[in-house]
């Protein structure tokens, strides 16, 4: 009796086991791999869809590629994957879109999906193979016939397009015009050059002008003013260029001490002017450059010298008229 009781529980323990194995076979995870289309033209997109049913709640890792999946066909994304709740199954969801640029035929190997559960036990399933064909249009020869070569459009010319073409003509155009224009003027003028007659004006008298200024400067009364800087300046300016008239010394553009040297070596001027006249030279140089200020007595006895140097030393002219009568009186003496 005891035996039978053995047999009788070893007999339920091993249907509770194969029942629980059974139940753990038929709750093992899947994938599943689908095309959204099997026929595509050159260039067109399919989607690879990856379905993994998660039952124990597994790390799912799919497969990581880089450009192909398989030769001649290339992944252009790789989408995150998706969680779905399909009644009470927990589905993750992978999907790449694809494209082909090679006509034919293309077969996909199951794809290896891995699984890492909490235990740390990892599990490799795959998807069932994939096949799908690409294809490139065709064309009907019916309906298609060889046509002629268009002409190029006759467009107008846009302003941008007409300066870029035609610029350096221009260019050269206007340059060209330049130059001629440039060779008939000067021939033009070349034939009409006119010769300037430049009338003589006869020179003033040194003398004549140096007396005329000194009544000016007299006139204008510098010195009564308080201007005894400009006053000197324009006496000795007056003498100066008296100099250059009378005697070709360039007095202007030389210093008092050249004048001096210049007056001794030509000696055309008795000593004593020559003395004064170089005393007065100083006195203004003085005045102009160390701010010198002499007396008014001194203001006045500088123009008289003035006066008296032009007049002592001015050429004199004698009368034409004077001239022939005392010819006439000569040749009637020597009758």
């Amino acid at each position: 009796m005891r035996i039978i009781s053995k047999i009788f529980l070893l007999l339920l323990i091993s249907m509770f086991v194969v029942k629980s194995h059974a139940q753990t076979s038929l709750r093992m995870p899947q994938a599943k791999a689908d095309l959204d289309t099997t026929l595509l033209l050159i260039g067109d997109h399919v989607t690879l869809q990856i379905d993994v049913e998660n039952y124990d709640s597994a790390f799912v890792q799919f497969p990581v590629y880089t450009d192909t999946i398989i030769k001649n066909v290339e992944i252009l994304k790789d989408l995150p994957f998706d969680t779905i709740d399909d009644n009470g199954r927990s589905i993750i969801r992978k999907r790449y879109v694809l494209t082909s640029f090679d006509s034919g035929y293309y077969y996909i190997n199951p794809i290896a999906v891995m699984l890492r559960y909490k235990s740390n036990v990892v599990d490799t399933i795959y998807t069932n193979p994939l096949f799908f064909g690409v294809q490139t249009i065709q064309i009907d020869s019916a309906e298609t016939r060889v046509a002629d070569i268009k002409l190029p459009l006759d467009t107008p010319l846009t302003i941008k397009e007409f300066f870029h073409e035609y610029m350096p003509y221009l260019i050269i155009i206007v340059i060209a015009l330049i130059i001629v224009f440039l060779v008939l003027w000067l021939l033009k003028n070349r034939k009409r050059k006119v010769v300037e007659i430049v009338e003589e004006i006869p020179k003033e008298e040194a003398h004549v002008y140096a007396l005329r200024e000194l009544d000016l400067l007299s006139e204008k009364k510098y010195w009564q003013r308080g201007q005894i800087k400009d006053y000197y300046s324009k006496l000795s300016e007056i003498l100066r260029r008296y100099l250059e008239l009378r005697y070709e010394i360039m007095a202007l553009e030389s210093s008092t001490t050249d004048i001096s040297q210049i007056l001794k070596v030509k000696k055309v001027i008795e000593k004593e002017l020559q003395t004064k006249l170089l005393e007065f030279l100083e006195t203004a140089d003085l005045v102009k450059f160390a701010k010198f200020e002499p007396l008014a007595s001194e203001h006045i006895k500088y123009l008289e010298q003035a006066y008296d140097f032009v007049l002592k030393t001015k050429i004199e002219v004698v009368p034409e008229q004077e001239g022939v009568n005392s010819q006439n009186d000569e040749s009637g003496k020597s009758n």
